[in-house]
């Protein structure tokens, strides 16, 4: 199978994994609308494609959530997506993500949360993040939501070469490991069109508080939730990330989109 057919596949499968690079803070698959003691979200994909190797891809994205009668919600997300040619892994990114938050309650209300990290195409070997935000509700009423957030939180990571064109690697090439705090910033906007439509925004501001400050992340998603039962809805999705502090020269831009079905219990 020649390589840019290969990368195709992984751009169409993938493109829903961006989030995966940044913290996020609400509806990551699911409607915040339901509020039982506990909830599970789980959307599943598998392809086999024979080539002249087996193209086998596996994507995974899990949410389970459990709701406390002070309103408050810890939540639990595993995201997956693995693509391999034969018995050669092509692809392997994905997170793990615990966060202890408000369930839209409270006017202020503190947001810790860990999550840990890894991306083979752009040659993160993990990223460890562990902070903290102050969660402001501006208005919830029914059928819409503004929230915002600022905090901190410190990351660590480690990279190697595997994601840099040919020509930019250096001659010995060693990993890269970077420790850092940074401020982060995020709005969230959500808006119940119909009875069976509901789309959320959220845009994320992340500076590293170094000599690089004017260097910052942003983040970008928007989410369009089809309703077709109860617990099947039709989900169309955008995401970009612009990076203009990367711990190696890789591309400091992506973007994509996807759909799918999902379902909720």
């Amino acid at each position: 199978m020649k390589l840019y057919k290969i990368y195709l596949l992984i751009t169409i499968n993938l493109c829903n994994y961006l989030a995966a690079q940044v913290v996020n803070i609400d509806r990551e698959i699911k409607d915040d609308s339901i509020t039982r003691k506990w909830e599970f979200v789980g959307a599943f994909d598998l392809s086999s494609n024979k080539q002249k190797n087996n193209i086998l891809n596996f994507n995974t994205n899990i949410e389970i959530e459990r709701n406390f009668n002070n309103h408050y919600v810890l939540i639990g997300i595993f995201k997956n997506a693995s693509v391999f040619s034969g018995n050669a892994s092509i692809q392997n990114e994905g997170m793990y993500h615990l966060r202890f938050r408000d369930r839209n309650f409270r006017k202020l209300s503190f947001e810790p949360f860990l999550q840990y990290q890894w991306n083979g195409i752009w040659g993160m070997d993990y990223r460890y993040l562990s902070g903290a935000n102050l969660r402001y509700k501006w208005f919830d009423k029914k059928g819409i939501d503004l929230y915002s957030g600022t905090g901190f939180f410190y990351e660590k990571e480690k990279w190697n070469w595997s994601g840099v064109k040919d020509e930019l690697i250096p001659a010995k090439p060693e990993d890269i490991f970077r420790e850092q705090w940074r401020w982060n910033n995020y709005l969230k906007f959500a808006f119940k069109v119909s009875e069976n439509f509901d789309l959320t925004a959220t845009t994320f501001l992340q500076f590293p508080l170094s000599s690089n400050f004017k260097q910052p992340r942003w983040y970008f998603e928007i989410n369009n939730y089809f309703k077709i039962s109860n617990h099947i809805n039709f989900v169309f999705r955008w995401d970009h990330i612009l990076d203009k502090n990367t711990v190696v020269p890789i591309e400091n831009f992506y973007y994509g989109f996807s759909t799918g079905i999902q379902v909720n219990y």
